[in-house]
């Protein structure tokens, strides 16, 4: 049966494996292309039946066992398909979530160059070019392309010009006094406050900080993506090349499974050109391996970021 078809009840495995008691956690299941199953990190057989069904069989008679509600991730390599699922006492079940990645063997989009993935984050936003025209006056609708005003043009100027010297941590600090001030003032969605965070973001890659930088970059690609400004792309390719560059397993999961998010919504919302896809699948494929990883070495998914499975 597949994993999509759990509306009925699922029979009960003749001698179910003893898990540890689950709390407080997401029990973590890998379904290989052969051989047994991986649950919590402990190998799992199926028997005489197929391994999905023993799988979905074994966390029912768990979740009736506990006698409360059991959350899994389960990544099946059979259809590379990752669920978020909950399963009820009572025998029910839902899926929260699904992702579908493709399969290495698909043709795909244009490659990829992880060269090429850099060149994308190595320029700044558009602040590196500091604009002279006159500033929108107080009521008039502000643009993403809306020049610098006089009173921020000083201010972003001695930023560019630290970066470009390379005193990275100073002008880090004069960058978020900035973009604090923008937030109090404009709020967190202006298009001056989102370039100040993805300056921001820049410096935090410089400096090797990719975690803080790649969820700044997200952050604005998330806001800018709801404004239907087209720069989200940018974001998001940036993101795609700080991803690349995070060597934490858990980060790669946490903040890949976000970018493909994005990155679907940007698919929908705009005319991605052949590189991007290609991009976007470079993604997948790489959260797909990490995730696989995890799951058949026993590691949990999302510890602390799992609403991203509940949405």
């Amino acid at each position: 049966m597949s994993l999509f078809g759990l509306s009925r009840m699922p029979k009960r495995t003749e001698s179910p494996p003893v898990l540890d008691a689950v709390t407080h956690h997401r029990i973590g299941v890998f379904i290989p292309e052969a051989g047994p199953a991986i649950i919590d990190g402990k190998p799992f057989y199926a028997g005489r039946e197929e391994m999905q069904d023993a799988v979905l069989n074994f966390l029912h008679h768990h979740a009736a066992t506990q006698e409360r509600a059991v959350e899994a991730v389960i990544l099946d390599s059979t259809t590379r398909c990752l669920f978020g699922l909950s399963f009820a006492p009572d025998g029910s079940s839902q899926i929260r979530s699904s992702l579908r990645y493709p399969a290495s063997s698909r043709p795909s989009h244009a490659p990829v160059p992880t060269a090429d993935v850099d060149e994308k984050v190595v320029f700044p936003p558009t602040w590196r070019i500091i604009r002279s025209e006159p500033a929108p006056k107080h009521g008039d609708p502000v643009t993403a392309h809306a020049p610098i005003p006089a009173s921020l043009a000083t201010h972003v100027r001695g930023i560019v010009e630290r970066l470009e010297s390379e005193q990275v941590n100073y002008a880090r600090k004069d960058i978020r006094t900035l973009r604090e001030q923008l937030e109090s003032e404009r709020g967190a969605s202006h298009p001056y406050t989102l370039e100040a965070r993805a300056l921001e973001a820049y410096a935090a890659y410089l400096i090797g900080d990719y975690r803080n930088a790649i969820t700044l970059s997200l952050g604005v690609s998330r806001i800018r993506c709801g404004q239907r400004d087209p720069r989200a792309v940018e974001d998001a390719t940036r993101a795609s090349a700080i991803l690349l560059r995070l060597p934490e397993r858990q980060a790669v999961i946490t903040h890949g499974l976000e970018l493909t998010h994005m990155w679907a919504r940007l698919a929908e919302k705009n005319q991605l050109s052949d590189w991007h896809l290609g991009l976007m699948e470079n993604i997948e494929r790489r959260l797909y391996s990490v995730c696989a990883d995890s799951l058949s070495s026993g590691q949990t998914l999302l510890e602390h970021n799992t609403e991203l499975l509940s949405s």
